[in-house]
């Protein structure tokens, strides 16, 4: 899974299906890759880093085991590890 790709989205309002559509990309491809049972190909990480306008090492960077991620790489956490309450919330049906 791409806790940081998801966090992209999230903060874009945009959902997987739309996204999908926007950039010409197999929904269920997304779908797969969103949820960590299919690794991007090399052309949908730098489709996607360049929509979400992201380094796609920070974007692709794989959740740790323990559930947590660092977004600090790209200037986008708070240093921590830890996601801050605001951008860790979720929005109804996710």
């Amino acid at each position: 899974m791409y806790p940081n790709l998801k966090m992209a989205m999230w903060r874009s309002g945009m959902r997987q299906n739309a996204l999908a559509r926007e950039l010409n990309l197999n929904e269920t491809v997304v779908s797969k890759v969103l949820n960590g049972s299919r690794k991007p190909s090399p052309r949908m990480r730098t489709i996607l880093a360049e929509f979400f306008q992201q380094d796609p090492e920070w974007l692709f960077e794989p959740a740790s085991p323990n559930g947590s991620h660092n977004g600090a790489a790209n200037g986008s956490g708070n240093g921590t590890g830890k996601t801050s309450q605001k951008s860790a919330g979720k929005r109804g049906g996710e």
